[in-house]
Order: C-alpha cells, then sequence, then structure tokens
C-alpha cells in the first residue's frame, strides 16, 4: 500500500477487530476475565506497532479497535461511518478449503463494502 497506493495527503485508519475465541458459557468469570485481558493485551501490541509504523513513514493516521463477532461487517460499518474513500486490507493466507468454510474478511469487505476496496497479498 505504502509504496504503490498512499499519497502523503491521506489520513489513514487502521482499523483492528481483535478475536475473542472463548466458549464463555464453559469459563468461569476468573478465566473470562484473564482471556478478556490477554485480547487488550495484544490488541496493545498491534496497535504500538502500526503507532510506530505510521510514524517512521510520516503517515497521518490513527488506529481503532472495533469489538464485533463478524469483522468484515464492522469494518464496512465503520468505514460508512467515517466516510472512508476506500478501504485497504490484506489476506491472512488461509487455504481453499479454510477460505471456502469460514469465509474470509478480505472476502467479506470485498462483496459489502460501499467503497472501493484494495486487497494487498503478503509478500
Amino acid at each position: 500500500y505504502v509504496e504503490h497506493f498512499h499519497k502523503p495527503e491521506n489520513k489513514v485508519v487502521v482499523v483492528h477487530t481483535p478475536e475473542y475465541n472463548m466458549g464463555a458459557s464453559e469459563m468461569s468469570p476468573g478465566k473470562i476475565e484473564e482471556a478478556i485481558l490477554e485480547v487488550n493485551a495484544k490488541t496493545e501490541m498491534v496497535k504500538q506497532k502500526f503507532v510506530q509504523k505510521m510514524c517512521e513513514l510520516g503517515m497521518n493516521g490513527e488506529f481503532v479497535a472495533l469489538e464485533d463477532r463478524n469483522p468484515g461487517h464492522a469494518i464496512c460499518k465503520y468505514a460508512e461511518r467515517i466516510n472512508a474513500a476506500y478501504i485497504v486490507t490484506g489476506t491472512r493466507g488461509l487455504g481453499t478449503f479454510r477460505r471456502t468454510m469460514l469465509g474470509s474478511v478480505s472476502d467479506y469487505i470485498l462483496h459489502h463494502s460501499h467503497v472501493p476496496v484494495l486487497i494487498c497479498r503478503l509478500k
């Protein structure tokens, strides 16, 4: 994105949707709290990584964490709410079978976004 698409006047909003992989009905309150603290710590690490990278690249931007069971839906709604010009997303490299069975966030965004979508593959 930065090398081929970004313009200095762009404002970048990095949107992160933390994964809460816990069966709350099967966990004690203490374990639930522990799992939430772990997710929050991971989210803070992701935030620091992206904020630092934006600073290094001289990019105007911010980091937003959204809690939603459907990350693609959350990202599309947020983009609509802030009147984003477009959405840039990556792929996690799921295999064909997993992607077919589980779907992918980038696929959801591509088919449901009201703004143009740029999907970047991992090198």
